[in-house]
């Protein structure tokens, strides 16, 4: 990513020895370590060799020098304005990603170059410095210095949004609001930071549900229960429609759904064709009893015994005598 560091406060000098100044850059050096493409816009230190010890480029522009009151204000205005315009033409070489401010007093510089290139616009915010300088030194230009800060808060609290930190935002909003609770846009600021935050709850919400229906829907898939995985896995796909591991579950009870009716179908036809073959093996013998029943069998009698029946006259014929030949000789 490519990185724009600014810091227009005349207080808080590239190099010097300031906290202010070695946390600076402990902030960019940082993000160069994390591999990010970095460059730093501020004020130049007292001594130009105090430059030096930086591992990333910086572009200085000089301090202002020393004065009070009033013109002290206008000077702080002069070098704000100084480091915005150059960060502007170091940003139209970098095409930096994302500005990162420090605020500083009247300091607009990182919002001004952020509304310029469309770069997010990250700002830091370690005090709010309108009402320090009042209480310390004194300040003539309060209602500029105001206006300023609060552009640069509610710029912040809108980042802090458009990011997804609605926390953040609701803390930077109720610092505007001590400033002052009728700056412009606060309230929708406000609500959109409670919408988002009510969104993160629904969706926390949403997440757990999401985890408790895929606990249940393992469950029931590790104890063959398919129909009621099948049930937990789509009603957790219907919370959260691209969660991957839901997903991946979905697939799974399908696929072993689908075995399921797979081997009951081969049973089914396993019986079917069990059946199947029983009837044939039926109708077989069935007919072949039919054919045995239809065979005409021949069988050869054996002749009838010949009774001859003589009557009653025939008997007495055969009673009589028979004629006895003539013996007289012709």
């Amino acid at each position: 990513m490519r990185i724009l560091v600014v810091c227009s406060d005349t207080g808080v000098r590239i190099g010097d020895g300031k906290g202010a100044s070695l946390h600076l850059r402990a902030i960019a050096h940082a993000f160069a370590a994390l591999g990010h493409q970095v460059e730093v816009v501020g004020i130049a230190p007292s001594n130009p060799d105090d430059a030096h010890g930086w591992t990333v480029p910086v572009h200085l522009v000089p301090h202002p020098g020393r004065s009070e009151g009033l013109e002290r204000e206008r000077r702080k205005l002069a070098a704000t304005e100084a480091v915005s315009v150059l960060a502007r033409d170091l940003a139209a070489d970098l095409r930096p990603e994302l500005i990162y401010e420090r605020l500083a007093l009247f300091g607009t510089a990182g919002l001004d170059v952020a509304a310029h290139t469309g770069a997010r616009h990250v700002l830091e915010v370690n005090a709010l410095l309108t009402a320090e300088e009042s209480a310390w030194r004194g300040l003539n230009l309060v209602a500029l210095a105001r206006r300023r800060e609060l552009a640069a808060a509610l710029a912040a609290a809108q980042s802090h949004i458009d990011g997804g930190r609605f926390d953040q935002a609701r803390q930077t909003i109720a610092e505007v609001e001590r400033l002052d609770a009728s700056a412009p846009d606060l309230a929708n600021l406000r609500r959109a930071a409670d919408a988002g935050i009510q969104s993160l709850e629904v969706a926390a919400k949403r997440k757990r549900d999401v985890a408790e229906r895929l606990e249940q829907a393992r469950k029931a898939f590790d104890s063959g229960g398919l129909p009621k995985a099948l049930q937990e896995v789509t009603s957790a796909l219907g919370l959260d429609p691209a969660n991957a591991d839901a997903k991946a579950l979905e697939t799974r009870v399908l696929a072993a759904i689908q075995k399921q009716r797979d081997d009951e179908q081969q049973r089914r036809n396993a019986e079917q064709k069990r059946r199947d073959d029983e009837q044939k093996r039926r109708t077989a013998e069935k007919r072949a009893t039919e054919r045995t029943d239809s065979t005409v069998v021949l069988t050869v009698a054996p002749p009838p015994k010949i009774v001859r029946v003589m009557s009653a006259t025939c008997l007495h014929q055969r009673s009589l005598p028979s004629p006895q030949p003539s013996r007289e000789r012709p």
